[in-house]
This record gives structure tokens, sequence and C-alpha cells, in this order.
């Protein structure tokens, strides 16, 4: 497979490598490369991709080297499947960071590589490139190699990353050593002995493993989430490491050991300078005296032992990376598409000028449209759709014939149910940011709407009303799981979209059975459909479990905090519903908020004037809902923590709290939880939703967990 390809463009040869054994590029040239880089990645080296790719790889390996004058300045380290060409180490959520190794600047390297790439594939769909640090170069030059190759270029998500810089000894020494730190510690230094060991060789390592895995699996058997150790290949990827990496000198594998019992494990590296936190694990009996605090402490010890320059808490915005963290930055997810063959000639916007008597009546918002007439409105649209289902662009959220009532019927009538999908919730996010071109279209079956899809279209793609920002549950509403009304309501979108380039839908719930339908329908309007990416959704199932949530708001700790509050003063609990009563309110979340929040570390929501004007606008369109809670809790007259959500069809919903930062240590934070909660029981609520993200305290609180699915569809 090595035949040189030479491209017009430049001065730039690429090779196809013989796999991580060839000849001519072994272990030691893969390190030199990317020593020579200055990239300090160790999911780049040599060993941890071949181990990756011996343990999930599937389709074909595509390592291409980019040689000028006969020296390799570049390697991507790529594979294909299904058409798609990803980073080796993409998927499965190992690897942190992602990148070329080597020189990519150079004029032409990357786009040659690219080309090279796309040649290599058969039915090629396009690239995806995740975990891409912001610094990157490559991030500034994919959309200048992808516009000369005619790819198109889209950022598709952004995930935090953190570390702490351990230069400053005493400022590394003070994060790790607060006074919750030292105290599970103690726990354990004064209830017997408390051993930290710390192995680097692969052989000493691979004996360990099982008991690393099996704590893993008993640690998440105790909540509603799986461990990625249940799966075999996660298990060999960690044992290959082992082995394939036995004597590179950057393997970490500690234990912290208790009366001669492991209590904690983790797995991680050290590489050039820069620790990694990778996979932990604690004996999930000991929780509630959190061994893995402790672990974590002594990992940043080691890290200081070692001279290391940094320790790297990976992606995630978990509330321990960031309290602990120095800095945060960001790593990027990049998809690049093969241009539409019609998007050198737009649709022009005025669909009417094209003479056809189906477009004029088509552009007039409320009129109902026939899909198979659809292909005489654009003729990017392949083949003609046969269907009773007819179509009609709403005139906006105040159409006479389908205001909030038909709305919300609909809404009830379908498999997804969320407040944040109703009348009110989409009327107030779209007055909110409202970008691009609204686009409400609904489909009618014998003059009855049986689904609505809550479209706007910007830079010719098509997303549901709410992705951005705050959002938690999006997808059609009403009935799409007909594949003839899902296809009516993405080609009628098509036609009305010019250059149109594809859908991208956020937050689609496992449950709602759209993703099903959604692969379907996309096959038979010829676009290309992937998953690119998922939420998990913690909840209380108070229904079910009615006793446990009354355990939960009567915990000893949350007991405790609540009682620091009592016997020091006056504390009062207020729940308002009603918009004249929580419209004051607002200004006192935001303020005190941005006080908890002030940056530039996950700064709050709230220094964006229009996350502010959002819980306004909610406030005022939901004013006669009876959707609307606040909490308020006031501690010798003073607000302490607030509490800005819903209660929709049963469903207690967390949404955007605060409270006093200087009362930290006596956490009003946890109070607010439990008065939430003790609300809920109250109001016989079915269940408390805690939304999207994975922190701690949601997962403690969650009985069952929810995913929720991003979804793109191209152009092929």
């Amino acid at each position: 497979m090595a035949g040189a390809l030479a491209t017009a463009r430049s001065a730039i040869e690429t090779r196809i490598l013989d796999g991580f054994d060839d000849r001519t590029f072994g272990r030691e040239q893969w390190e030199r490369l990317l020593e020579s880089s200055g990239c300090d990645i160790v999911y780049l080296t040599w060993e941890w991709q071949r181990a990756w790719w011996e343990a999930f790889g599937k389709g074909q390996l595509l390592l291409i080297t980019g040689e000028r004058r006969g020296k390799v300045v570049a390697l991507a380290p790529f594979y294909c499947r299904s058409g798609m060409i990803y980073f080796v180490g993409n998927a499965h959520w190992e690897a942190d960071r992602l990148d070329f190794i080597g020189d990519i600047t150079q004029t032409g390297t990357l786009e040659a590589i690219l080309e090279r790439a796309r040649a290599e594939a058969s039915d090629f769909q396009g690239f995806k490139f995740e975990f891409v640090p912001e610094n990157s170069p490559a991030s500034e030059l994919m959309r200048e190699s992808a516009a000369r190759l005619r790819l198109s270029c889209y950022e598709e998500w952004c995930e935090t990353t953190s570390n702490l810089h351990l230069a400053d000894r005493e400022a590394a020494l003070a994060a790790i050593n607060g006074k919750k730190l030292r105290k599970r510690e103690n726990f354990f230094r004064r209830g017997g002995t408390l051993e930290i060991r710390n192995l680097r060789n692969g052989e000493e390592i691979f004996p360990r493993l099982k008991e690393f895995f099996n704590q893993h699996i008993e640690r998440w058997q105790i909540t509603s989430r799986r461990s990625s150790f249940v799966n075999q290949g996660h298990r060999d990827f960690y044992e290959r490491i082992s082995k394939l990496a036995a004597n590179a000198g950057w393997l970490r594998f500690s234990h912290l050991d208790w009366n001669g019992q492991p209590i904690a494990f983790h797995y991680g590296y050290c590489y050039r300078g820069r620790y990694y936190w990778n996979a932990p694990t604690f004996a999930g009996h000991l929780a509630d005296r959190s061994p893995g605090q402790v672990m974590l402490k002594q990992l940043v010890l080691a890290a200081i032992e070692e001279d290391a320059k940094t320790f790297d808490f990976g992606t995630g915005d978990q509330e321990f990376k960031l309290r602990l963290a120095s800095q945060v930055e960001s790593v990027k997810g990049w998809g690049l598409y093969p241009t539409s063959q019609y998007s050198e000639t737009p649709v022009p916007c005025d669909l009417s000028a094209a003479g056809s008597e189906v477009a004029k009546v088509y552009r007039q918002a409320g009129q109902a449209v026939d899909v198979a007439d659809l292909p005489t409105l654009n003729q990017t649209i392949p083949t003609p759709l046969k269907s009773a289902v007819r179509t009609r662009i709403l005139k906006g959220f105040d159409d006479p014939e389908f205001g909030p009532d038909r709305w919300n019927r609909l809404l009830q009538q379908g498999v997804t149910d969320s407040v944040f999908l109703t009348w009110h919730y989409q009327r107030a996010w779209w007055e909110t940011f409202g970008p691009g071109e609204l686009l409400l279209i609904a489909a009618e079956r014998d003059g009855r709407v049986v689904a609505l899809a809550p479209f706007y279209a910007e830079s010719h793609m098509v997303y549901f009303i709410g992705t951005g920002f705050e959002q938690d549950c999006l997808d059609f509403i009403g009935d799409v799981r007909d594949r003839d009304v899902l296809c009516a309501l993405l080609e009628t979108a098509r036609c009305c979209v010019p250059g149109f380039e594809g859908f991208k839908f956020y937050f689609v719930p496992d449950k709602s059975g759209t993703a099903k339908v959604l692969a379907k329908a996309a096959k038979q309007l010829d676009l290309s459909c992937y998953e690119e990416g998922e939420e998990a959704a913690p909840w209380l199932d108070m229904a079910a479990k009615p006793e446990v949530a009354i355990q939960l708001a009567n915990k000893k700790k949350l007991l405790r905090y609540e009682r620091f509050f009592l016997q020091n003063g006056d504390l009062r609990v207020r729940h308002l519903c009603r918009h004249e009563e929580i419209e004051p309110c607002l200004r006192e979340l935001f303020e005190q908020h941005i006080a908890r929040w002030p940056g530039p570390v996950n700064p709050s929501r709230f220094l964006y004037v229009k996350a502010q004007k959002l819980l306004e606008n909610l406030t005022s369109w939901m004013a006669d809902t009876g959707w609307l809670r606040f909490t308020r809790i006031e501690w010798n007259d003073r607000p302490i923590a607030l509490h800005f959500g819903f209660v929709y069809q049963g469903r207690y919903i967390w949404g955007s709290p605060s409270f006093e930062v200087d009362l930290a240590k006596h956490s009003p934070g946890q109070v607010l939880i439990r008065q939430l909660l003790l609300a809920a029981i109250e109001e016989r609520a079915n269940a408390f939703d805690f939304r999207t993200g994975d922190a701690p305290f949601k997962l403690r609180f969650a009985s069952d967990i929810n995913h929720l699915h991003h979804w793109g569809l191209y152009e092929r």
C-alpha cells in the first residue's frame, strides 16, 4: 500500500504506512516525529494508538505520512469506516485530545493528507475529527483546506478541559489541602493504615488490572450507569497498553490501600511533564467517605514529587475538576463533508422567482403543499416523494390556525412531551435568541395536523428551536413514527433553505423513537445520517420509588446542613408560582449566580445578557400556565439560595440554581436541593428531572438516567 501520490497543489508526497509495524516508519520514527512537534499528547504515542486500534479498531487503518523531499514531516493516524474517516482513538471516550502528528502548517501539507485519505476511502462521506485542542494549528487550517478541497467544515461540539499548573508548588499544594480533603483523609488515617502505591512498569501493573476492573464495575452497579469495563473491549485496551508501553516510562497505576484492602485505583499517565487524570475508581461501600477524593490528592502529590509541570484533568466540567484547576481550555469536534453538487448554484431566497405555481403557493406561509409536488421547487431533490401527507409553513407563533392551545395538545399526543417543546418555552427562546429564519412546518394527513417541526435555518443548516443554549430535550412535536410524515417535514425544510447543506438535531431523547425513523428517512431522502454525541440526563423516579425520594430529602448530611441555619437564625423557604411574585426576584438570582461564578473559570451564564432575558421572557410567556416555580430560601431575611425551575406534566424540573458564595462552607445549595425535593413530594410529582449533565450531586440523587442524542443529516 505504499504507492506515493504527488499532489498538484504542493511539493508534499503522501504514503500509506503498512500498519503499526511498517518497516520504514516504526515506533522510533513515530516517537521522534511526535517529540519534534513539541506535542505532549500521550494519546498520540505509538503505544497508545496501537493499543486502541487493536482493542476497538474496525474498518480500514489509514496511517498517512506527508513527506517533503523524502523526509516525513507529518503523520495522520486515521481509520476509515462506512465512508467516514476518523482519528484513531476517536470513539469510546478513552482519549481527551487527538490531533495530527508533526508539522501540518507548511503549505499544502494538511490538504495533501486529506486528499489522499479521501482517495483511499470507497464511498467517501466525510471526516469527523474529535477532541482537537483549541490551540492546535489544525483548528485554523481545517477550514482553509476544506474550502480548497470543496468540503463543508463545521465545528460540531466543544468540550471543557481543565488542568492545574504545578510550577507554583505552594499554590498547587494549597489547592489540594482544603479542609474537606484533609478531613476525608484523616478518617482513613485514624481508622487504620493508609498506604498509596504508585506503579510504573506494565509487568507490575498487569496483575492488578482484574481488581481494578471489578472495583469499577461494582462501583457503578449501585447507580443506574454501567461501568465501561463491562465491555470486553475496554478491558482489552488497558491490558494491551500495559503490555505495549510496559517499559515506556509513562504508565502510572496507583492503588490506595486501607488496612490491607484496596479502596481506590487509578490508571493514568505521566508524559512529557503532564500528569493525566484518566481512569479512577473506588470502593462503592465507602462512597460516603470519599476515597476517590483522597486518591486525587495523592495523585497530585505524586505529580509534584515527579516535578510534573501540569496535572491534566482531561475533558468534563465536573465541579471537583473546576474547583482545583488553574486553567480551563477546550477541545472541539470537527466535521468535514462533501459539499452538495448543487451548492454552486443555490436556489434563490424568493422561490417564486422560479416561475413555478407551486413555489408561489409554497412561499405564502399558511398554504398547504402536496409533498409529491416539492421537486418542482428545488432541483436538488433526487426523486419525488409519493405521500398522502401535506405540509404548510406556519405564520410564526401567532398563526391564527395553530395557536398555543393546538400546539400544546399536539405535543401531549406525541411521544416526547417536554416543557422545552411547549409553545410558551419555544416562543420565549426564539424571541430571546432567534438566529436565522424561523421555519415552523406542520404536517397534515386527511386535513388534520399530525406533527410539527419547530425549525429554524441558519447558514444553510436547519436546527431545532432551542439548539445551543439552556436546552435539555428537543424533538419533533406530535407523532413522526410514520416515515412518510417525517420525510415530508424534512423535505419541505430542505426545499425552503437556499444552498441547503443539512440538519443538526440536538438533545433527541433515546425513548422518543425519532432516531429509528430518522435513519430510514435520511436514506429515503438520500442524506447521510450520523450520531454525533450523547448527553446523560439523570432523574429520580418518584412515582415508582416514593420512599426513596423521602429518604434522599432526609439524608443525614442534608439535615445537618439545614440544622446549622435553623440553629443560628431564622430560616424560611418560599415557593413562588405566580409571575408577579417571581419577576422581582430574577435580578437577585442573576446577581447571586454571577457572584458565585464570576469567571474566568466556568463563568456564570448570566454574564450573557440574553441568558437573563430568556428567564424574563419565560416568566412573561408562562405567566398563566402554572408551570413556573421559583424557590427563595431566606436566612435572617437574607436570600441565601434561589432556584428558577418548572413543574410540567407531573415532572419537577431542575432549572437555574444559585447560592451565596460566602456561605459555601455551610452548603446552602444542599439545603436548596432538600427543599426542592420536599416541594416535589408535596406536589405529588412523579419525577424529579435533573436535566443534562453527569455532575456528581445529580447522580447521587438520581434513580435513572435517560440519554439525549445529537444527530447530523447531510447532503451526500
